[in-house]
């Protein structure tokens, strides 16, 4: 009976360790991109602009052209969008590619490649920060 008590506080320290394996594998994917894929030099071309609705705030993610390694010139557009631009048209960009497949380019930057790492651990520690709560306030009753 204690352990079922327990229940709602498992579950979230479950989620919580699911989101940090989450965010080492996604550091891990960013990692093998920077020791494997190819770099070249780029340029920021313009800022692609999202509409967020009623709130009024718009997201931008860069379009970037580079060359890759064969001489062909390669223009792409960022997946990451973010409320405050990060980048600006004209700016000079390091850029990772993969060497079969350069329409999958990304900016080397720490919110390109790491992004998805940092929100799932931010996740983890919030909801390991409530499970341990919850843990500490259901094992007192």
């Amino acid at each position: 009976m204690k352990n079922s008590r327990l229940l709602p506080a498992r579950v979230v320290l479950s989620l919580a360790l699911l989101l940090l394996l989450a965010a080492a594998c996604c550091f891990g994917s960013a990692r093998s991109k920077l020791a494997h894929w190819e770099r070249a030099g780029g340029e920021v071309v313009s800022l692609k602009a999202s509409a967020n609705g009623r709130s009024g705030w718009s997201s931008h993610a860069p379009r970037f052209t580079f060359t890759a390694a064969d001489g062909r010139q390669h223009t792409v557009a960022s997946d990451y969008y973010t409320n405050l631009p990060s980048f600006r048209a004209g700016e000079k960009v390091e850029v990772v590619y993969p060497a079969d497949e350069p329409a999958e380019a990304e900016i080397d930057s720490l919110y390109g490649l790491y992004f998805p790492c940092m929100a799932c651990a931010l996740l983890a520690l919030g909801d390991g920060l409530l499970g341990g709560l919850l843990w500490l306030l259901l094992r007192r009753r």
